[in-house]
């Protein structure tokens, strides 16, 4: 009884390990070519061209520069820091290395505005405890962290970018 446990439990240790040669990891969807993209926040969007060849995405925005982060180790993306919209501060494109077309995004910090209560007047009660007894409305802006889907469409112009 003893044995045929261990013999079906090393059988069952072998069909999980098993390599099926049919079975493989998807080729990645890069697809290279030029892209028009555009980044929108509210009203406002700003824009330009990635290309994507073999094993690199190079950004030209319509307007202002992108450089690539050197500092962002990801090895399943790729980040460009951008001048951004009047309204978007440390705006980043992110490319993911796989699929740069359909997966990538762009992050950045927006001012969002924002009412708060706050006490404008104190008194002390019978405990001897400072309470409120006014409040006034307060507007302000708040800096909050965006990430939003890129925009991508393909460019039917040139499949090379410019050298």
């Amino acid at each position: 009884m003893l044995r045929s446990t261990l013999v079906l439990a090393v059988l069952g240790v072998l069909a999980a390990c098993h390599y099926s040669p049919g079975t493989s990891v998807p080729a990645p969807l890069r697809r290279d070519g030029a892209y028009e993209y555009a980044v929108r926040n509210g009203a406002t969007s700003i824009g330009g061209v990635f290309f994507v060849l073999s094993d690199t995405i190079m950004v030209e925005p319509r307007d202002g520069l992108c450089k690539y982060d050197t500092g962002f180790i990801n090895t399943e993306r790729m980040r460009f820091n951008c001048d951004g919209l009047a309204d978007v501060e440390e705006l980043a494109i992110v490319f993911d290395r796989k699929d740069p077309v359909r997966s990538s995004t762009w992050t950045g910090i927006v001012q969002k505005p924002r009412y708060r209560r706050e006490c404008e007047r104190y008194t002390t009660d019978s405990q001897g405890r400072q309470v409120c007894v006014s409040y006034r409305t307060v507007f302000e802006y708040v800096r909050t962290p965006v990430t939003n889907a890129l925009a991508v469409m393909t460019r039917q112009a040139s499949k090379v970018p410019p050298t």
